[in-house]
C-alpha cells in the first residue's frame, strides 16, 4: 500500500508529465478500438489493410478501396461516403452509410464489389441513392459472396433499377443473402436470397 506521501501524490499535482500520461492512455484506448482511425477526409493507406481493423469517424469520406483481404471496417454513426466503394477482396464493412451525390462517380453505383473471390459482410449499413439516380445501389461479382444483415435502403426510387444486384445470375442466388434488412425503396433485388427483409 503507497502512503501519503509528497512523493507518491506528486502524479496528483497538474505538470508535464500529465500531458504525457494522457497521451498514452489515449493511444491505448485507441488501440483497442481499432488499428487505425480515419478521420474524414483522410485517405485509407491501403498497404495496412490486410487483417487490419479502421474505424471512420462521423463526417464525410469520398470513397473506399478495400484490396487486401481481411479488413474489419467500422464506422461511427455519421460516418458516410459520399464516392464509390470499390472492394476487390473479403472484408466486414460496420455501421457505413453509402450515400449517392450528384455529380459524383456514385451516381449509377454506391458500391461495387468486383472480385470473384471477395466474401463481404454489410452489417448494420445504409444504402441511399437520391431518387433521380439510376441503375443497382450496390454489384456483386459473379461468384463473389455477399451478407447484408440488418442493413437499410432508402429511398422510394420512381425510376428503374434494382438495389443489390448479384451479377451471378439466378442460380447463384445463395451466394447473395439479404437477411433482416429494410428495403424502402419499392425496387428489388436481382438473384438473391432474402429472408426476413421489410419493405
Amino acid at each position: 500500500m503507497l502512503k501519503d506521501t509528497d512523493e507518491n501524490l506528486n502524479w496528483l499535482v497538474p505538470g508535464p508529465h500529465w500531458s504525457r500520461q494522457v497521451t498514452d492512455n489515449m493511444q491505448d484506448i485507441v488501440g483497442r478500438l481499432a488499428d487505425v482511425i480515419i478521420l474524414p477526409g483522410e485517405p485509407m493507406e491501403e498497404e495496412r489493410l490486410d487483417g487490419g481493423r479502421f474505424r471512420f469517424l462521423a463526417g464525410e469520406h469520398g470513397g473506399l478501396s478495400i484490396k487486401e483481404n481481411n479488413a474489419m471496417i467500422v464506422c461511427d454513426p455519421g460516418a458516410v461516403f459520399t464516392r464509390k466503394a470499390v472492394i476487390e477482396a473479403s472484408c466486414t464493412i460496420k455501421g457505413a452509410h453509402f450515400k449517392g451525390t450528384g455529380g459524383s462517380n456514385n451516381e449509377d453505383l454506391l458500391v461495387d464489389v468486383t472480385s470473384a473471390d471477395a466474401t463481404v459482410a454489410f452489417m448494420g449499413c445504409i444504402f441511399e441513392k437520391s431518387p433521380e439516380q439510376v441503375t443497382a445501389f450496390v454489384n456483386i461479382a459473379d461468384d463473389a459472396r455477399a451478407s447484408f444483415i440488418g442493413c437499410v435502403f432508402i429511398p422510394v426510387m420512381p425510376t428503374a433499377g434494382t438495389v443489390v444486384n448479384n451479377l451471378g445470375g439466378g442460380g447463384k442466388a445463395a451466394n447473395v443473402g439479404i437477411i433482416g434488412c429494410s428495403n424502402r425503396t419499392t425496387k428489388n433485388h436481382a438473384n438473391v436470397t432474402s429472408i426476413f427483409e421489410t419493405t
